[in-house]
């Protein structure tokens, strides 16, 4: 896909082949704008995007990202958030989408605002109150990341102890404590197919792997609730294929560890908010909103006067990134959140 660097003279042109048909939701001239925007400051990405191909889910996050940073542009602190950006620092995108909210909708706020030796996202000032806002994108997070890392050292150690297979793992353990009781008990899984209970591991199964591609998603479905975290891993030697699907349900220790451990950025003293992006982590608002809400205790995490989950998603038909919000309240919070500010952030994005 090459996107036109006139798109309101080549408008069906645009529509037909980077928007597959799809028509955006914007006008043509804020479409250029966007694209404009992203090609001045941000011209690697645009580069990235094209490509990938075209299409809704290709050209609409564009768009998107285009008016993000266009509407943020000339904040003060924007600089270094975009250098953050451009070096491949993935949480400094959740906070331009922040901060492009807050400038859509009209609130008066800071970038990176100094409080008490500490540097903040921002500071929202309203209602003669300051509110000091933490963006934390969980997908980059260090809870995250060794999730998946554990997932991945049991899928690697798999496929180089089998071969010829397909091997699907759900665990009911910890992977990282109990890897070698993983291997020991899939080394010995007969390749039939059928899913066994291992004791102390969980579920699993081995099928033979003929041609043809191989399976990535996990193919046990997990009964619990819980989301499910997942690594596949695959190798091809002469010309024989292996591979394995490790997964695990989300467990809600190490979600609520993720959260824990922004307290460290915040003053007992002021209003604050954490603002999560669930965007790319599984579980997406469903999961984690009662999860927050348990997270709240009269004597815990009291310094956090709401959690605010946000995630964002293409929509086809008009073409545009739909963004939800949805803001939980601490009843035991020290410092509760002015109404107006609550307000203002149910009123953004879609419902």
């Amino acid at each position: 896909m090459l996107i036109p660097s006139d798109i309101t003279a080549n408008w069906d042109q645009f529509v037909a082949e980077c928007c597959a048909g799809s028509r955006p939701l914007e006008s043509p001239d804020e479409v250029q704008r966007a694209i404009s925007t992203l090609r001045r400051m941000w011209p690697e990405r645009l580069d990235e995007i094209q490509a990938k191909g075209d299409g809704p889910a290709v050209t609409g996050p564009a768009i998107a990202l285009g008016q993000d940073l266009g509407r943020c542009e000339f904040l003060a602190g924007f600089p270094a958030i975009l250098a953050r950006l451009r070096g491949g620092e993935k949480a400094a995108m959740a906070e331009i989408e922040v901060a492009s909210a807050f400038v859509a909708h009209g609130l008066v706020f800071e970038l990176e605002p100094p409080l008490a030796g500490k540097t903040l996202d921002s500071v929202v000032r309203i209602e003669n109150e300051a509110v000091y806002v933490e963006v934390i994108a969980p997908e980059t997070s260090e809870a995250m990341i060794e999730a998946y890392r554990d997932l991945k050292d049991v899928a690697v150690a798999i496929v180089q102890r089998r071969a010829g297979v397909h091997v699907d793992v759900l665990l009911g353990v910890d992977p990282r404590a109990n890897k070698q009781r993983i291997l020991a008990a899939t080394d010995s899984l007969p390749a039939d197919g059928w899913i066994r209970r291992l004791p102390d591991v969980g579920l699993a199964s081995a099928t033979p792997i003929a041609s043809g591609p191989m399976t990535i998603p996990p193919r046990i479905k997990s009964p619990e609730t819980a989301p499910t975290l997942y690594n596949f891993h695959a190798r091809i030697e002469q010309k024989t294929c292996t591979s394995a699907t490790v997964a695990s349900p989300m467990q809600d220790e190490r979600a609520t560890r993720l959260l824990t451990a922004e307290l460290h950025h915040f003053s007992k003293t002021e209003c604050n908010a954490l603002i999560v992006c669930v965007t790319n982590v599984p579980g997406g608002l469903t999961w984690w909103e009662p999860l927050v809400r348990r997270w709240f205790q009269p004597q815990r995490n009291t310094r956090v006067g709401a959690v605010v989950l946000y995630d964002a998603a293409v929509v086809g038909s008009p073409m545009y990134v739909s963004r939800r919000w949805r803001v939980i309240e601490n009843a035991h919070a020290l410092r509760p959140i002015p109404q107006a500010f609550l307000d203002a952030l149910r009123g953004m994005g879609d419902s």
